[in-house]
């Protein structure tokens, strides 16, 4: 670890520091890339990458901070030293993320490979030589990344620049199924119990939660019943489709043009509509705060009656761990805008958002793009998706991979995700992260949380994806000027929406907070992506 960065990370990165300053303005430096003139096209990533460990600082989120400190103690980190000749060593952001790597990119001193969502900054830090460009590595020394581009549709579009640069190595997820891992859930108990079906509309769904909120369904008599809640970056998509709009820059239902949800009508609607339902007392009164926690302690506790939420780790824990709490799965609802829309991009993206860059301060730029590399290999897409052969999983006669009972049946009482990130994780890393892995670990589920997952997917294929896009790629000067729009549009948004919704506001104040939306240039972000947009539909 180079000893600028080392400083920053030990220091907690100074988070006093002003976090406006903005990636990418530190000064220019010369590229430190290898020279490739010299070098033969590779069409098999032969193993050792390097004869003499060495070792490279991976910056990222940690995805799996409720299990593990570090994804330096997960046992693939050793594995992949040893198979490889590269150690990975992962540093994780400590408090706010964003404002950390913001403090990171303006040092122009960076670890070698930095793991984040790109999206709108990839072609700035590219430009600002923070990161260097890959696509001729890619095509000499990246054989299995390479052979993905070649072989699957869309990716290479996806995560390509206008000038026609690639700056990351993604995260990917080539079965759809994988994307569908967030939807809505409901005590199917507790509908048996106030007389309700499972509601399919928003005039429904109020329905059931004011039968929730007033009739007692947890049996104990007491007025405690939450009708609806979740964690707060969840509870923020929730509801918000059904009225044509989402959180993000997304489609106009009617025109097919890009807009911001701020400047459609059914923004206004849904904002008033989650304020009266706030004001019944239908939803957590600690929405905007509740981690994980409380959440859980809310549903094991019998006093939740619904939430927006994932299907691979929280609705199965919850059927395990209190076996009479019954949930349902539920369509994604239809509302004024008349259609079951779905609110995140994330299910269509199978290139997703987030990636690596190697950056200019790597000194072994040949290596890291070859590790990066290794990840997208099969041997590579094991490690991520599987831990490590006898210990965490097993082949039959066929090859097919089945996980241990160290793993399902784990004698410490971790559920199963918890326990294959003793060896690994797929999340916050570039590579592919693998359906048939994660269907694995929930292979001796009960059959009634199997089915339960099965329809929460399937309600995620059915929705109506007509307002998302794919990742949409800005140019430098587009780039610069969107994230000076964005920091101050996100930031306003987001405290005005909360007012609203707990009464601060009075929503007779919607049309400022348009104009003020307008003010902080609105319109213009969203003629930058109408621009991207427009690009990508060429």
């Amino acid at each position: 670890m180079n000893r600028t960065f080392k400083k920053l990370v030990v220091t907690g990165l100074a988070l006093t520091l002003a976090v406006t300053t903005l990636a990418g303005c530190g000064a220019k430096k010369k590229d430190t890339a290898a020279d490739l003139s010299n070098i033969e096209t590779m069409t098999e990533n032969t193993l050792p990458i390097s004869k003499e460990e060495i070792t490279l600082d991976v910056w990222c989120e940690n995805g799996a901070k409720d299990f593990v400190k570090s994804y330096n103690d997960m046992s693939a980190v050793d594995e992949i030293a040893k198979r490889t000749g590269v150690r990975l060593n992962f540093v994780h952001p400590t408090g706010a993320t964003q404002e950390q790597l913001n403090i990171i990119l303006a040092s122009n001193d960076y670890p070698d490979i930095i793991f984040s969502n790109w999206d709108s900054k990839a072609a700035k830090v590219l430009d600002d030589n923070i990161a260097i460009r890959l696509n001729d590595y890619i095509d000499k020394l990246a054989p299995n990344f390479k052979k993905i581009l070649e072989q699957e549709k869309g990716i290479k579009e996806q995560i390509t620049l206008p000038t026609g640069d690639i700056v990351s190595f993604p995260q990917l997820a080539l079965d759809d199924k994988f994307l569908c891992y967030d939807g809505y859930f409901i005590r199917q108990d507790w509908l048996d119990k106030v007389g309700k079906k499972v509601p399919t509309t928003i005039d429904e769904w109020h329905d059931v939660l004011v039968a929730f909120k007033t009739q007692d369904p947890n049996g104990n008599g007491k007025a405690d019943e939450i009708a609806f809640g979740g964690l707060p970056y969840m509870f923020k998509d929730a509801f918000i489709s059904s009225f044509g709009v989402t959180t993000y820059y997304s489609l106009d239902p009617k025109t097919q043009k890009m807009t911001h949800a701020s400047l459609q009508p059914g923004y206004k609607e849904y904002i008033a509509t989650m304020a009266q339902w706030f004001k019944e007392g239908l939803i957590d009164p600690n929405y905007l705060n509740a981690g994980k926690k409380e959440v859980d302690a809310l549903m094991l506790n019998d006093t939740l009656g619904a939430y927006y939420g994932d299907n691979n780790n929280s609705m199965p824990k919850y059927m395990q761990m209190k076996p009479e709490l019954k949930l349902t799965a539920v369509p994604y609802p239809i509302g004024p805008a008349g259609k079951a829309y779905y609110p995140t991009p994330a299910v269509i993206r199978t290139a997703r958002s987030q990636g690596g860059i190697i950056t200019s301060s790597c000194k072994n730029v040949k290596e890291a793009v070859r590790i990066c590399d290794y990840l997208y290999s099969e041997e590579g897409q094991t490690l991520l998706n599987w831990g490590i052969e006898g210990e965490s999983f097993t082949k039959d006669a066929n090859g097919k991979k089945q996980f241990t009972d160290k793993i399902l049946k784990n004698p410490e009482g971790k559920v199963p995700y918890e326990a294959i990130c003793q060896y690994f994780t797929n999340r916050g890393i570039m590579g592919v992260v693998q359906y048939e892995a994660a269907s694995g670990l929930e292979s001796n589920l009960d059959p009634k949380i199997k089915a339960v997952k099965a329809d929460s997917v399937k309600y995620a294929q059915e929705a109506d994806k007509s307002l998302l896009t794919y990742n949409l790629k800005l140019t430098v000067e587009e780039s610069r000027e969107f994230d000076l729009i964005e920091s101050e549009v996100k930031t306003y948004r987001d405290e005005m929406v909360s007012k609203f919704i707990l009464g601060i506001e009075p929503i007779e104040n919607y049309d400022k907070f348009v104009n003020d939306m307008k003010s902080l240039k609105i319109e213009r972000a969203v003629e930058i992506q109408q621009a991207a947009y427009d690009r990508q539909m060429k």
